[in-house]
């Protein structure tokens, strides 16, 4: 299309996301764009699709010869963004003019062509005499490190998977483990990022969070204010559960503001395990008691799965988390 004479090339696409994808993209556009010379607009997706099964990162641009002018935020909780600048055509053209294409172009065939009545800049006279027009410069294209993009996709896939769903807010089964507390963090992100769209005006954000939360004139000032209402964390404890991951659990839901509970779960393991005994005439034992590895592994399953279930009930009851007759905070 560039060696036909396409100056404006517009690429309405949806890109998903992958960390360090945008290193890519913008390889290839700008590879593209410094060989041939010409305009090119990418417009990515953002935010989570219909069934929240594929996230897309935004971060669309306006690039021209090679040189980024204009970049969208990457991972925005905005439903859409716009990104202008104002671009002489006559720097294509004279780009095009100095490099080593007229051979090339010549010998491509025609493309095809549809005139259309449509221009994409000023009148002439507004351009001439306007002394607000200023040509775009070249900006350095943000590109987060590794971990702010983990940080930020997990804020916006969280926020916008809660909102499209309609739920009431996430619960999660905290150890006191490195793997729950990493995800504890990632909610408490999500409430950072949503305070922060707040902040800077985006009504739509602050209209999400009264209407999943119920209270028509919430305001809230800290992330706390948010997780608080969104998230409730549970430490299930069992025989050989120690106070050191209790205490973890319930340090870190303190400092980032969830609701939490604290349960024992080994009448539910116990009377599992009395299934399986009558069921097999056997009863399994862990490793330090003399039990095989297989049993020791069965064992642990029973309370895993356990946890999964009594999660996956005490979530139906989301809305009634700050009922201390259904839920007792410790």
């Amino acid at each position: 299309m560039g060696l036909n004479g396409v100056e404006v090339i517009v690429n309405s696409s949806a890109s998903h996301a992958e960390l360090r994808k945008l290193n890519t993209r913008l390889g290839l556009i700008q590879n593209c764009t410094r060989k041939l010379g010409g305009i090119y607009i990418y417009a990515n997706a953002t935010g989570v699709d219909g069934e929240a099964r594929m996230m897309f990162d935004g971060s669309s641009m306006i690039l021209c010869n090679g040189r980024v002018l204009s970049q969208s935020a990457q991972y925005s909780l905005k439903p859409v963004e716009v990104i202008t600048a104002t671009i002489d055509l006559e720097e294509v053209r004279s780009y095009r003019s100095s490099i080593s294409r007229n051979v090339q172009g010549a010998a491509q065939p025609e493309y095809p062509r549809i005139e259309c009545d449509l221009s994409l800049s000023y009148p002439t006279d507004e351009v001439l005499f306007s002394d607000k027009l200023q040509l775009s410069r070249e900006i350095s294209l943000k590109i987060l490190d590794p971990m702010e993009e983990i940080y930020r996709a997990e804020a916006a896939y969280l926020w916008q998977y809660l909102t499209r769903a309609n739920a009431a807010g996430y619960f999660l089964a905290l150890s006191g483990g490195l793997d729950s507390a990493t995800v504890a963090l990632f909610v408490f992100g999500m409430a950072k990022v949503v305070l922060h769209s707040i902040n800077s005006g985006n009504e739509k954000t602050l209209a999400d969070l009264r209407r999943i939360t119920g209270e028509p004139n919430l305001t809230v000032k800290e992330p706390q204010d948010i997780v608080k209402r969104l998230f409730h964390t549970c430490y299930m404890a069992a025989q050989h559960s120690g106070n050191q991951t209790r205490s973890r659990a319930k340090r870190l839901t303190e400092s980032i503001g969830a609701f939490h509970s604290d349960i024992n779960i080994d009448g539910t393991v116990a009377e599992h395990e009395k299934i399986v005994e009558q069921a097999l005439n056997f009863k399994p034992r862990f490793k330090v008691e003399g039990g095989s590895a297989a049993e020791n592994l069965a064992k642990q399953n029973i309370q895993a799965r356990n946890r999964m279930v009594i999660a996956y009930e005490a979530s139906r009851f989301f809305d009634y988390q700050n009922d201390e007759t259904l839920f007792p905070s410790v």
